[in-house]
Protein backbone atom coordinates (compact mmCIF):
# COMPACT_ATOMS: atom_id res chain seq x y z
CA UNK A 1 0.00 0.00 0.00
CA UNK A 2 2.85 2.31 0.51
CA UNK A 3 3.71 1.87 -3.34
CA UNK A 4 0.12 3.53 -4.33
CA UNK A 5 1.28 6.64 -1.49
CA UNK A 6 4.76 7.10 -3.65
CA UNK A 7 6.31 6.46 -0.05
CA UNK A 8 9.10 4.56 0.28
CA UNK A 9 8.89 1.36 2.88
CA UNK A 10 10.98 3.43 5.49
CA UNK A 11 8.87 6.73 4.55
CA UNK A 12 5.56 4.33 5.16
CA UNK A 13 6.65 3.18 8.55
CA UNK A 14 7.97 6.20 9.75
CA UNK A 15 5.33 8.00 9.13
CA UNK A 16 3.06 5.18 10.34
CA UNK A 17 4.65 5.36 13.95
CA UNK A 18 4.83 9.15 13.76
CA UNK A 19 1.12 9.09 13.76
CA UNK A 20 0.09 6.32 16.06
CA UNK A 21 2.77 8.05 18.57
CA UNK A 22 0.79 11.29 18.41
CA UNK A 23 -2.63 9.53 19.14
CA UNK A 24 -1.17 7.93 22.30
CA UNK A 25 0.40 10.93 23.58
CA UNK A 26 -2.87 12.84 22.77
CA UNK A 27 -4.94 10.04 24.61
CA UNK A 28 -1.82 10.74 27.44
CA UNK A 29 -2.69 14.23 27.60
CA UNK A 30 -6.09 14.36 27.78
CA UNK A 31 -6.84 11.08 30.09
CA UNK A 32 -8.46 13.11 32.76
CA UNK A 33 -9.73 16.38 31.00
CA UNK A 34 -12.71 16.35 29.52
CA UNK A 35 -12.28 15.57 25.44
CA UNK A 36 -15.50 15.29 22.68
CA UNK A 37 -14.08 11.77 22.04
CA UNK A 38 -14.95 10.51 25.40
CA UNK A 39 -18.28 11.55 24.75
CA UNK A 40 -18.43 9.68 21.24
CA UNK A 41 -16.78 6.72 22.59
CA UNK A 42 -19.67 6.13 25.77
CA UNK A 43 -22.00 6.84 23.04
CA UNK A 44 -23.94 9.52 25.16
CA UNK A 45 -25.82 11.58 23.13
CA UNK A 46 -27.44 8.88 20.24
CA UNK A 47 -30.47 8.84 19.56
CA UNK A 48 -32.46 6.37 18.58
CA UNK A 49 -32.01 5.39 15.13
CA UNK A 50 -33.87 7.15 11.88
CA UNK A 51 -32.60 8.10 8.65
CA UNK A 52 -32.94 11.45 9.13
CA UNK A 53 -30.75 11.74 12.74
CA UNK A 54 -28.42 9.13 12.32
CA UNK A 55 -26.60 10.13 9.46
CA UNK A 56 -25.69 13.64 9.90
CA UNK A 57 -23.19 15.79 11.70
CA UNK A 58 -22.38 13.95 15.10
CA UNK A 59 -25.11 11.34 15.14
CA UNK A 60 -23.02 9.91 11.84
CA UNK A 61 -19.63 9.41 14.32
CA UNK A 62 -21.83 8.00 16.82
CA UNK A 63 -23.54 5.60 14.56
CA UNK A 64 -20.37 3.96 13.22
CA UNK A 65 -18.83 3.59 16.44
CA UNK A 66 -21.90 1.94 17.87
CA UNK A 67 -21.62 -0.63 14.66
CA UNK A 68 -18.36 -1.86 15.60
CA UNK A 69 -19.28 -1.59 19.17
CA UNK A 70 -22.21 -3.51 18.98
CA UNK A 71 -21.37 -5.49 15.65
CA UNK A 72 -17.74 -6.40 16.05
CA UNK A 73 -17.12 -6.08 19.59
CA UNK A 74 -14.73 -3.27 19.20
CA UNK A 75 -13.75 -1.52 22.64
CA UNK A 76 -12.44 1.90 23.22
CA UNK A 77 -9.12 1.14 22.11
CA UNK A 78 -10.10 -0.74 19.11
CA UNK A 79 -12.38 2.45 18.18
CA UNK A 80 -9.52 4.35 19.30
CA UNK A 81 -7.03 2.87 16.70
CA UNK A 82 -9.79 2.36 14.08
CA UNK A 83 -10.43 6.17 13.57
CA UNK A 84 -6.25 6.79 14.03
CA UNK A 85 -6.06 4.96 10.68
CA UNK A 86 -9.24 6.57 9.20
CA UNK A 87 -6.69 9.46 10.45
CA UNK A 88 -3.87 8.34 9.05
CA UNK A 89 -4.80 7.17 5.33
CA UNK A 90 -6.77 10.55 5.05
CA UNK A 91 -3.41 12.53 6.02
CA UNK A 92 -1.63 10.10 2.83
CA UNK A 93 -4.26 10.78 0.70
CA UNK A 94 -3.83 14.50 1.49
CA UNK A 95 0.01 14.11 0.76
CA UNK A 96 -0.60 12.36 -2.03
CA UNK A 97 -2.59 15.12 -3.32
CA UNK A 98 -0.24 17.63 -2.71
CA UNK A 99 2.52 15.85 -4.52
CA UNK A 100 0.40 15.04 -7.70
CA UNK A 101 -0.65 18.62 -7.80
CA UNK A 102 2.95 19.71 -8.12
CA UNK A 103 3.98 20.09 -4.49
CA UNK A 104 7.90 19.52 -3.81
CA UNK A 105 7.75 15.33 -2.16
CA UNK A 106 10.04 17.28 0.60
CA UNK A 107 7.98 19.52 1.51
CA UNK A 108 4.65 17.48 1.34
CA UNK A 109 6.74 15.18 3.61
CA UNK A 110 7.47 18.24 6.00
CA UNK A 111 4.00 18.75 6.21
CA UNK A 112 2.70 15.56 6.92
CA UNK A 113 5.03 16.05 10.19
CA UNK A 114 3.61 19.09 11.57
CA UNK A 115 1.95 17.69 14.65
CA UNK A 116 -1.80 19.70 15.08
CA UNK A 117 -3.09 17.43 11.64
CA UNK A 118 -2.11 14.20 13.66
CA UNK A 119 -2.70 15.68 16.94
CA UNK A 120 -6.88 16.81 16.04
CA UNK A 121 -7.71 14.35 14.06
CA UNK A 122 -6.54 10.88 15.20
CA UNK A 123 -9.17 10.50 18.36
CA UNK A 124 -12.94 9.32 17.70
CA UNK A 125 -14.56 12.94 16.24
CA UNK A 126 -16.17 14.28 13.33
CA UNK A 127 -12.68 15.98 12.20
CA UNK A 128 -11.07 12.46 11.14
CA UNK A 129 -14.04 11.85 9.13
CA UNK A 130 -14.15 15.45 7.90
CA UNK A 131 -10.16 15.26 6.94
CA UNK A 132 -10.75 11.70 5.21
CA UNK A 133 -13.47 12.62 3.06
CA UNK A 134 -12.16 16.07 2.30
CA UNK A 135 -8.88 13.91 0.85
CA UNK A 136 -10.86 11.89 -0.75
CA UNK A 137 -12.76 14.80 -2.47
CA UNK A 138 -9.42 16.11 -3.73
CA UNK A 139 -8.13 12.76 -4.38
CA UNK A 140 -10.77 12.10 -6.77
CA UNK A 141 -11.46 15.51 -8.28
CA UNK A 142 -7.89 16.11 -9.45
CA UNK A 143 -8.28 12.59 -11.35
CA UNK A 144 -11.56 14.30 -13.20
CA UNK A 145 -13.76 11.81 -11.41
CA UNK A 146 -16.02 14.95 -10.73
CA UNK A 147 -19.18 12.15 -9.78
CA UNK A 148 -17.14 10.28 -6.93
CA UNK A 149 -15.80 13.72 -6.03
CA UNK A 150 -19.40 15.00 -5.16
CA UNK A 151 -20.79 11.88 -2.99
CA UNK A 152 -17.45 12.94 -1.06
CA UNK A 153 -18.91 16.59 -1.04
CA UNK A 154 -22.15 15.14 0.32
CA UNK A 155 -20.78 12.98 3.26
CA UNK A 156 -19.32 16.35 3.84
CA UNK A 157 -22.33 18.28 3.53
CA UNK A 158 -24.04 15.65 6.13
CA UNK A 159 -21.26 15.85 8.67
CA UNK A 160 -20.12 19.24 8.74
CA UNK A 161 -22.41 21.38 6.79
CA UNK A 162 -20.67 24.86 6.32
CA UNK A 163 -17.71 23.34 4.65
CA UNK A 164 -19.78 21.03 2.68
CA UNK A 165 -21.82 24.22 0.98
CA UNK A 166 -18.41 25.76 0.20
CA UNK A 167 -17.02 22.84 -1.52
CA UNK A 168 -20.16 22.49 -3.28
CA UNK A 169 -20.19 26.22 -3.60
CA UNK A 170 -16.15 25.91 -5.18
CA UNK A 171 -16.88 22.83 -7.33
CA UNK A 172 -19.99 24.87 -9.34
CA UNK A 173 -18.13 27.59 -9.44
CA UNK A 174 -15.09 26.27 -11.20
CA UNK A 175 -17.21 23.26 -13.66
CA UNK A 176 -19.97 25.85 -14.41
CA UNK A 177 -17.51 29.08 -15.39
CA UNK A 178 -15.94 28.28 -17.83
CA UNK A 179 -12.62 30.81 -18.40
CA UNK A 180 -12.13 31.12 -22.38
CA UNK A 181 -9.39 34.14 -22.73
CA UNK A 182 -10.56 36.77 -21.05
CA UNK A 183 -14.18 36.20 -21.34
CA UNK A 184 -16.22 33.78 -18.51
CA UNK A 185 -19.34 31.87 -19.42
CA UNK A 186 -21.72 30.99 -17.24
CA UNK A 187 -23.32 27.50 -18.14
CA UNK A 188 -26.85 27.12 -16.87
CA UNK A 189 -28.75 24.06 -17.10
CA UNK A 190 -31.93 23.83 -17.26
Amino acid sequence: SFKFFKLSRNEFIISFFYHFSLTIIFLILFKNQPADYKHYLELKHIKNFSIQHSFASSEMVYSFIKIFRNNLFFNDFNIILLFSSISYFGILIFIKNLIQIGVDKKTALLIFFLPGIHFWTSLPGKDCFTLFFLSFFFYMYINKRIIFSLFFIFLILLLRPQIGVIFLLSVFLTEFIIIKGTKKFIILLF
